[in-house]
């Protein structure tokens, strides 16, 4: 049996936001869409300027619930990115059980190589690409390393 409009989370939220007198049309577009962590920050942003016992209280709650969900979304990416991981280990293709270390490698050689051309003067890279190389370095470390540290990990619980 399905819960009544006036029984859901969402209806006693709202009641919350319109009790302090928020404009509440941006958080519930936001919200209707599925942006709810979106929703939180505007109210959030909303509830911060409001000095009233219940706003601080409400911006309390909403603040916590945003690093839950944030912290459960970025649980989720870890587990499905070791599930895939765990497929490609599973696969009979060299490329997909070396992709991994073949794109850290190519990164590494790429930015090594960009940054000894640059320092000889011989290239002059843009800075946006130093930016992308950067953050792609930086990404595929990080999951590599970090991936590969989480699995170790669960292996020895």
């Amino acid at each position: 049996m399905s819960k009544k409009f006036k029984d859901t989370k969402f209806n006693k939220f709202l009641g919350k936001v319109t009790n302090i007198g928020l404009d509440i049309v941006p958080i519930v577009a936001k919200a209707s869409t599925g942006n709810i962590t979106g929703a939180i920050s505007d109210t959030v942003s909303l509830l911060s300027g409001n000095n009233s016992e219940e706003a601080r209280t409400l911006l309390d709650e909403l603040t916590i619930q945003k690093k839950n969900i944030e912290l459960d979304y970025y649980r989720t990416m870890q587990e499905n990115v070791t599930e895939r991981w765990k497929v490609d280990m599973n696969s009979d293709s060299f490329l997909s059980k070396n992709i991994r270390p073949l794109v850290l490698a190519w990164l590494v050689v790429s930015v090594t190589t960009i940054c000894i051309l640059d320092s000889a003067k011989a290239l002059t890279v843009a800075e946006y690409w130093v930016t992308m190389f950067s953050s792609l370095l930086m990404t595929v470390i990080v999951a590599y390393f970090g991936g590969r540290s989480y699995e170790k990990g669960k292996k020895i619980k």
